[in-house]
């Protein structure tokens, strides 16, 4: 039971973040990209999306969820595999790779030594 209070706590803390503490990268295109952890609701959205046959999908499109801004325009968090294909071909393949890299920096190297230079290859 203590761990589910601890999950929530922490959720609750990213959902209170204010947006001066998301973490800024710059993807190969140049442009500056502003990501944070995914809300709650957020993460309960990318379950329903990418359970089940979509579960293929969950390890490029998990770093979509934690996109919010490109170029100083708020992005709207993706509901639907629609809208998560909407916004990965809006994209691309580098901001993917700026964000999976920025992602691992703020976990403080929880993917030392990767270096994700094509999602494809």
């Amino acid at each position: 039971m203590q761990h589910n209070n601890q999950i929530s706590h922490t959720a609750a803390r990213h959902d209170m973040e204010p947006a001066s503490e998301m973490a800024s990268t710059i993807d190969a295109k140049g442009r500056v990209l502003k990501i944070k952890a995914p809300d709650i609701v957020a993460q309960a959205r990318f379950e329903r999306v990418f359970g089940g046959e979509n579960m293929k999908y969950r390890l490029i499109m998990g770093a979509l969820n934690w996109l919010r801004v490109i170029d100083g325009e708020t992005i709207v968090q993706p509901a639907s595999l629609l809208a998560y294909e909407a916004l990965l071909q809006r994209v691309g393949e580098e901001a993917l790779c700026a964000i999976v890299e920025c992602i691992a920096q703020m976990s403080d190297g929880g993917a030392k030594g990767v270096e994700p230079k094509s999602l494809t290859a």
